[in-house]
């Protein structure tokens, strides 16, 4: 998609995620020294300053962190291995409000690190669906090879803790992540990459129900790497349906289900963002 598209989908989701959670399938969408601290600050919700005005080096990965206050600790990036700081830049989306600035919980700590870090402060509105659509659109001509966008707290789906299979690889906390999925991607150059835990190489995702009548029917011929919501009154799937619709113009009866990753949390390369100009 081209830069202004990204734009609109940024403004759009600005407005309207605070009433309702979108769910995209980005997998059809796209079909695999010391800290430096900069702060830029801004009014409303659809601009991002640049972090480069050139593109970055080969091979490299932008984690692009969603992050309000305390109760999203970040003290997880001093765990983060320096032997990634070459291949790798933080960017800290720091999300909050004016009335915020003057909470204990809100106030700035980052933890001793030699990654390259890169603050900047955004109004609290779009929660972490906003990140991946505003950053994408104001870097579009210098995006890294790959983005990784994840949230600063750590989201319960990334562990193996609710997973049955013994076989399956998750991971106890960002850092983790990082140390993981940065080598990943800079070895396997996949297009995108959910941040799931892993059953022989591949993610687990999830689908949302259209009805939960028959689940074990439903769920007969599943793969280990599928699961699955309870359909609800907000009827999730045919919003998605709807906008994957008016993105590509397809036809929304077409797609029985849409995987999702919980916590909108994955790394997408480059050439798969700018696929479709």
């Amino acid at each position: 998609m081209s830069s202004s598209t990204w734009k609109c989908l940024a403004f759009n989701l600005c407005v309207v995620i605070a009433a309702t959670t979108i769910y995209i399938n980005l997998s059809s969408m796209l079909k695999n020294e010391d800290k430096a601290v900069e702060v830029a600050t801004f009014e409303e919700c659809p601009a991002l300053p640049q972090i480069r005005d050139r593109p970055a080096p080969e091979s490299h990965v932008d984690v692009v962190i969603s992050w309000h206050c305390d109760c999203e600790s970040i003290d997880w990036l001093s765990d983060v291995s320096p032997e990634l700081s070459s291949a790798m830049t933080i960017i800290l989306l720091h999300k909050i409000d004016e009335a915020d600035l003057s909470k204990p919980e809100c106030s700035l700590k980052i933890p001793e690190t030699t990654l390259e870090i890169i603050l900047v402060r955004l109004p609290n509105k779009g929660r972490e669906t906003h990140s991946p659509f505003a950053y994408i659109s104001n870097h579009y001509e210098n995006l890294a090879s790959f983005t990784m966008f994840l949230q600063a707290g750590y989201h319960w789906t990334v562990g193996n803790d609710w997973v049955q299979e013994s076989s399956a690889q998750g991971f106890k906390s960002n850092a983790e992540v990082l140390n993981y999925f940065v080598p990943e991607v800079i070895e396997t150059k996949p297009r995108f990459l959910p941040i799931m835990p892993m059953i022989d190489g591949q993610p687990i995702l999830f689908v949302d129900r259209d009805h939960n009548d028959n689940k074990e029917e439903q769920d007969r011929d599943d793969p280990p790497t599928l699961r699955k919501f309870d359909a609800s009154a907000h009827d999730i799937p045919n919003r998605v349906r709807e906008t994957h619709r008016v993105l590509f113009g397809s036809s929304p009866c077409s797609f029985e289900t849409f995987p999702f990753v919980p916590g909108f949390q994955f790394i997408v390369s480059k050439y798969a963002i700018q696929f479709r100009p």
